[in-house]
């Protein structure tokens, strides 16, 4: 595969909801958002923890402002992904 082709099937991979993710919402529904809140913790909650452990290195900032940070972040990753 090329680069690319490597790129593309990684992003689908990441796509792809754990089985065991589709057990659970299927056997609950009703508990559907806790079951999705705790997978998003869970995938991209060691990436957000290195994002802050960064910024908090780097600049003085107090919790409320790296949340503000982060939902700076996010609102222009959101934006961009809209064009």
């Amino acid at each position: 595969m090329t680069g690319l082709q490597d790129r593309l099937a990684g992003d689908a991979a990441a796509r792809e909801l754990p089985t065991s993710l589709w057990e659970r919402l299927r056997a609950d529904p009703s508990r559907a958002p806790e079951y999705l809140a705790l997978e998003a913790a869970e995938r991209h909650g060691p990436a957000a923890r290195k994002w802050a452990e960064g910024k908090r290195g780097s600049y003085a900032v107090t919790p409320h402002e790296l949340a503000q940070m982060a939902k700076k972040r996010h609102a222009c990753h959101r934006s961009r992904a809209r064009r």
